[in-house]
């Protein structure tokens, strides 16, 4: 091979190396430019309500000091951030018996219990609704506003951010940059009196609708119907009914009125049950029940 064949073959290779290497950094770019997109638009069509979100690790080692449960109001926006004492015994949804809070999660994971099972358990487990349930590496300690906007920055750009998803992230990250510190609040829960202060901080929309909530259980557990209506009613839901029945409802299950403009409150409601999300409309349930929404209480939560 001549001198100038080598030349030229060498020229050959480096072009195609040099057109490889702007491909992949091409896609590199269209990958990022494409995920802040999705995360904008992610922020943009969240549901623009009142969410609670409860941050947990995989780990029993990293859960020790707090389980953190973020309260989210975009509106405003509004941050209510509750550091809950990990150490808290309470019961776990499913017959587990007695655990300290910083159990539950990696308990239910290891047992294999779906996503809106976990979500119902906690939200039991700590005495409030849960909306989301997100994996992150480790739990910070958060004690001042700052720290809670540097935190929800860290999560946004996907530091310790663990399993959670992009809009999610850039979610995060627009609360982050547009609340502000004045609009933060940090509470601390060892018991459970204190929850029932920090629904004080809690700031849920005032609606022309106040959707009316009966409570039924169909269960062998006693009291099963006022512990759930009492969360129900520290997350500003209003509960007219608590009542047994006997009936036989394998699986809980939302009733909806259908003239009723309540589709939000029975989401809320929903994620309280353990089961796959089932929100009936039933004029004549409604009826009989003389409420909005009607929660059966079934043997999924013994």
């Amino acid at each position: 091979m001549t001198k100038r064949s080598q030349a030229r073959g060498q020229s050959v290779f480096n072009k195609t190396w040099s057109m490889a290497i702007w491909a992949v950094s091409a896609l590199v770019v269209m990958g990022v430019a494409g995920g802040l997109v999705f995360g904008f638009f992610g922020v943009k069509l969240r549901p623009f309500v009142p969410q609670n979100i409860v941050f947990v690790t995989n780990t029993l080692d990293h859960n020790e000091g707090q389980i953190l449960f973020l309260h989210i109001s975009p509106a405003k926006p509004n941050l209510t951030l509750i550091n809950f004492d990990a150490n808290l015994t309470v019961d776990v949804l499913g017959g587990f018996g007695e655990y300290p809070l910083r159990s539950v999660y990696p308990l239910l994971k290891s047992d294999q219990r779906p996503p809106i099972f976990i979500r119902s358990a906690m939200g039991q487990a700590m005495g409030l609704i849960v909306d989301e349930v997100w994996v992150i590496d480790e739990i910070p300690q958060l004690e001042s506003p700052d720290q809670v906007k540097f935190f929800l920055s860290e999560v946004a750009i996907g530091k310790g951010s663990g399993r959670v998803g992009l809009s999610n992230r850039a979610w995060l990250g627009w609360l982050g940059s547009n609340t502000q510190v004045s609009d933060i609040n940090i509470l601390g829960a060892s018991q459970s009196e204190d929850v029932e202060k920090a629904k004080a901080f809690f700031d849920y929309p005032s609606s022309t609708t106040r959707c009316a909530i009966a409570v039924i259980n169909t269960t062998s557990i006693p009291g099963l119907g006022r512990k759930l209506s009492t969360i129900m009613e520290q997350s500003d839901l209003w509960v007219v009914r608590i009542d047994d029945a006997d009936q036989d409802f394998p699986n809980s299950k939302v009733v909806l009125r259908p003239d009723a403009d309540c589709l939000q409150t029975s989401k809320s409601v929903s994620h309280l049950l353990p089961s796959e999300e089932s929100i009936q409309e039933d004029q004549g349930l409604s009826q009989e029940y003389r409420a909005d929404v009607v929660v059966f209480l079934g043997e999924d939560l013994e």
